[in-house]
């Protein structure tokens, strides 16, 4: 299972989203980061902790994970999980939609999928 940690960060008035897989060291997503490295019959679970009040994931291509196929988008802690026969390598580009808790502009991301992992 690949858990990605997200949270709002406040910068000057804007809102900026930062990923964690252990809860300890954080990074900004952005388009290049996180790379998320998946194996077919990975489940991956997006867990947004109290600064954001839901989150929406959006496959662009939907080679690797189908949007259909996202389990509670809109919710706090959406969930998919990779075909045990997706094709492999491939790569794809997924947006990250979070609402900031108390309200606010959505904040976007295009964050980066892979299989297999690098």
């Amino acid at each position: 299972m690949a858990i990605i940690k997200l949270k709002l960060v406040d910068n000057g008035g804007s809102k900026v989203l930062y990923w964690s897989s252990d809860g300890v060291s954080w990074g900004i997503v952005d388009g290049q980061f996180p790379s998320t490295g998946v194996n077919r019959g990975d489940t991956i679970e997006w867990q947004a902790d109290d600064t954001i009040n839901n989150v929406t994931i959006h496959f662009q291509g939907g080679g690797i994970i189908a949007n259909g196929s996202i389990n509670g988008n809109g919710s706090k802690s959406p969930n998919a999980q990779v075909p045990s026969n997706c094709p492999e390598p491939q790569q794809d580009k997924y947006t990250i939609r979070a609402i900031p808790a108390g309200g606010g502009a959505p904040v976007e991301v295009d964050p980066d999928i892979v299989i297999p992992p690098k």
